[in-house]
């Protein structure tokens, strides 16, 4: 009978291992029909401001609740993919104008919160930011989380309303958020893929350039670790609405051409889980700091934004219902 000595063992011990890492992987998504999963994406945006001297802080977190729901799987892995979203709700800050809470469930005028000088039309920016909520969309996906077009509206015997184009925008976000950043050829552990990711609003885009690592396999998920750069997004040519000839637009295009964008850094991670093919959750955090010309002068921002998604219920999405007042004791005679 051989024996294996323990400097023997200790070797094979440390060399099974590396075999195991190097094995590749096909990241590609195992959704099945008949999967729903609930999902709240908790984004948070913060800028301090240097206005020609005057310093200024704003900050923005939305909550955004959603199910992403596999209705079927072609042969060749293209699934049809349901979208809802049932809630969005958060806090905002403004520089003169304080805090204001929304919520898509229990809705707040705010058409006459005080824009201040800055001139922001609070109902029409909370309206856009819960706009989503009460539309069902549709849209095909390919195996590596993509969509293949924009959602369609799914009208209902409820006759939801229609959904403007950056309704559609916002699920198509959301629903690829769901399926997560996916590599198009096998991967080993420590395996690199690049990908972009757009961050803000149109008129003041950021381009996130990522590099992700395959960091971790076991049975239950596919682990990665994120890291890139920001650039300047659209151009002042793209920043406007072609229909949109105001002055205040064509100032706003200037400012975005003459914009510089420096220091800008993201950091993250995500979990894919290997038994239903969504993400598990994920994390991205982007810092940058921004120079432009303003009316008002030289204006410096130093930029913080992060995307946590995690699994949720709808149950725990939804607010509780308020308890009744207790009516008092009737004081016997």
């Amino acid at each position: 009978m051989t024996r294996l000595s323990l400097p023997v063992i200790a070797l094979l011990s440390l060399t099974l291992p590396v075999i195991a890492q190097g094995e590749s992987h096909n990241l590609a998504t195992t959704a099945k029909a008949d999967t729903t999963v609930w999902f709240v994406q908790t984004e948070k945006n913060s800028q301090t401001i240097d206005m020609a001297g005057q310093m200024m802080e704003t900050g923005q977190t939305v909550n955004r609740t959603f199910s992403v729901s596999i209705k079927s799987v072609g042969e060749d892995g293209i699934r049809t993919v349901e979208f809802e979203a049932v809630r969005v709700q958060g806090i905002m800050s403004l520089p003169m104008m304080g805090e204001m809470e929304f919520d898509s469930a229990n809705p707040v005028d705010n058409d006459d919160f005080d824009g201040g000088m800055m001139g922001i039309d609070v109902g029409q920016m909370t309206e856009a930011l819960t706009s989503v909520v009460g539309h069902k969309f549709t849209v095909k996906i390919d195996s590596f989380g993509r969509a293949k077009g924009m959602p369609t509206l799914v009208q209902t015997e409820d006759e939801q309303k229609d959904a403007a184009p950056s309704v559609a925008d916002q699920a198509k976000v959301l629903i690829e958020a769901a399926f997560g950043q996916r590599p198009k050829k096998d991967m080993a552990i420590g395996d690199k893929w690049a990908f972009s990711d757009v961050a803000g609003s149109n008129k003041l885009a950021m381009n996130n350039k990522i590099e992700a690592t395959l960091v971790k396999v076991d049975a239950d998920s596919f682990e990665t670790k994120l890291s890139g750069s920001i650039e300047k997004g659209a151009d002042a040519a793209d920043a406007i609405d072609d229909e949109d000839e105001s002055e205040e637009a064509a100032m706003a295009a200037e400012m975005i051409a003459g914009m510089e964008v420096s220091n800008g850094k993201v950091v993250g991670g995500q979990m894919l889980s290997r038994k239903d093919g969504l993400v598990t959750s994920s994390t991205l955090k982007a810092t940058a700091d921004v120079i432009m010309e303003t009316q008002m002068g030289e204006m410096m921002m130093t930029t913080l934004a992060t995307k946590v998604l995690k699994r949720t219920t709808k149950e725990k999405a939804m607010p509780k219902p308020k308890a009744e007042p207790k009516s008092e004791p009737k004081s016997g005679k």
